[in-house]
């Protein structure tokens, strides 16, 4: 009885061991494969080391490698490979590389990788502003592989102004005026680097420029008038004229008109030249900036009808010298009439000094010169 009970006992414990073996043992685990990331990029021409992770691959078959797209594989093993990306193209591209299990071929795992052309820089020019005004603008790019650094490589953005290593914004209040130029420096995540040479930021002022001081050139039009005649219309030609510009006749302001920043007329009335004598004409620009012109003499005399020039008793000028000729202007900016006398080798000047209307005459057969400095002579040797 004994015996019989042991050998059921025995057969019982076979027949557990078989059933726990048949619920309960179970085969190797199932092959994975796994890559780095499932998308990558980089940029034309450059190359990507990628390596593949199995688990449960305990004959160590490794894994193959395909590339569907453009590019080529290089440095290939079971463990890993190099993908070699294109090194012409315009425009991006995409390629999927794919590792296949060798001990079970149904599991692999892909990773796409997007090709992109080289970094370049695409602005121009850049605008400006005004000194103490906010400004705000961003150098563009296009191609390369993202995060991108920007650097101003040579020169230097204006001062109070900063500019964005991460998005290439260029920021801040400008605090002086001028124009700043610089070389832009792009390098992208696989060190590629591109550069944007003579750029520049003018900053204005916040000062409008002022208007300048006008200048008067010879002739006046007419150059003289008779005393007691009627008024008339006189041209003043120069440089420098503004709208808004005067003429003043011997300090008096008369009504102007603007034709160009080199010309303006005005109507000189009768009074004004009811006597004779000589008068100042000048230009006034208006403010800002501005200012009196050099002031050109105008003759209110009876006009001769022709004049021959000899020495006069006290004359400065000896017989040898002639006078043979002889101007008159306003040389010096004193509004008195000086005299340029032309002798046979040399040429005179003689500052005005006249301390009323009328001193001095000319008359026909002689010149007499009075209340006048020495001359300034200049002789040719």
């Amino acid at each position: 009885m004994t015996r019989n009970l042991s050998m059921h006992s025995l057969t019982f414990a076979l027949l557990a061991a078989v059933c726990i073996c048949a619920c309960g043992c179970s085969s190797t685990p199932p092959i994975s494969v796994s890559l780095p990331s499932a998308s990558v990029q980089t940029d034309q021409g450059q190359t990507i080391s990628i390596t593949a992770t199995l688990t449960n691959d305990s004959s160590f078959h490794g894994v193959t490698w395909t590339l569907s797209g453009p590019g080529s594989l290089s440095v290939q093993s079971t463990a890993s490979v190099t993908y070699v990306a294109p090194t012409t193209m315009a425009t991006v591209q995409t390629a999927t590389l794919t590792a296949t299990s060798i001990a079970d071929p149904t599991k692999h795992a892909s990773t796409q990788t997007t090709v992109n052309p080289p970094p370049q820089i695409l602005t121009n020019t850049l605008s400006g502003d005004i000194r103490g005004s906010a400004y705000n603008m961003s150098l563009s790019e296009s191609g390369g592989t993202p995060p991108f650094t920007w650097f101003v490589f040579a020169g230097a953005i204006p001062d109070g102004l900063s500019l964005n290593a991460s998005t290439g914004a260029i920021s801040g209040t400008p605090t002086g005026a001028g124009t700043w130029s610089f070389v832009a420096e792009l390098t992208d995540a696989v060190g590629l680097k591109t550069y944007r040479f003579s750029l520049s930021i003018p900053i204005n002022t916040n000062t409008p420029p002022g208007n300048p001081i006008p200048f008067l050139n010879l002739p006046l039009l007419p150059d003289a008038a008779a005393p007691g005649g009627a008024g008339f219309t006189l041209t003043v030609n120069g440089t420098g004229f503004r709208s808004g510009a005067t003429v003043n006749f011997n300090g008096t302001p008369l009504a102007t008109t603007f034709v160009n920043s080199s010309q303006l007329t005005t109507v000189v009335p009768a009074a004004n030249i009811a006597s004779a004598g000589t008068a100042s004409i000048m230009v006034v620009n208006p403010s800002p900036g501005g200012g009196r012109s050099n002031p050109l003499s105008f003759s209110i005399a009876t006009p001769e009808p022709s004049v021959i020039f000899s020495n006069a008793s006290g004359s400065p000028f000896s017989t040898v010298y002639g006078p043979l000729s002889l101007a008159v202007g306003e040389f010096n900016g004193d509004a008195k009439p000086d005299l340029i006398v032309a002798g046979s080798i040399d040429v005179s000047v003689l500052l005005g000094k006249l301390r009323a209307a009328g001193r001095g005459s000319m008359s026909s057969g002689c010149a007499k010169v009075t209340d006048v400095t020495a001359p300034e002579r200049s002789e040719d040797q």
